[in-house]
């Protein structure tokens, strides 16, 4: 530790800085997060430093991650017993061509 800290000066800060991270997600501690945002943003970190402008954003990727581990599922369900028009049909739910199904049917 003391040759790391002697090599890079911020070491130390950063991993206060990183426990203290660790401590507020541990304890869910939202109201302690804006404040060390701040401190970190003004630290000598420079990873830190931009920390803060990757956070906080107004949207979220959520939906896009659920919908891929949808399809994560679904390939694997059907992996080695199926063509890919199984997994195109069974991704968007197409609806069966009612003339294959009832070839008298116009």
């Amino acid at each position: 530790m003391e040759r790391l800290t002697r090599k890079h000066t911020t070491f130390l800060s950063a991993q206060s800085f990183c426990l203290e991270f660790c401590r507020l997600i541990r304890e869910r501690d939202l109201k302690g997060f804006p404040g060390w945002l701040g401190t970190a943003s003004g630290s000598e970190v420079t990873e830190l430093q931009c920390f803060d402008s990757r956070t906080v954003l107004s949207w979220s990727n959520g939906q896009v991650e659920g919908q891929v581990n949808r399809l994560k599922f679904i390939k694997r369900s059907i992996y080695g017993s199926a063509s890919f028009n199984l997994l195109k049909a069974r991704l968007l739910h197409q609806p069966r061509d009612t003339k294959q199904l009832n070839p008298g049917v116009a």
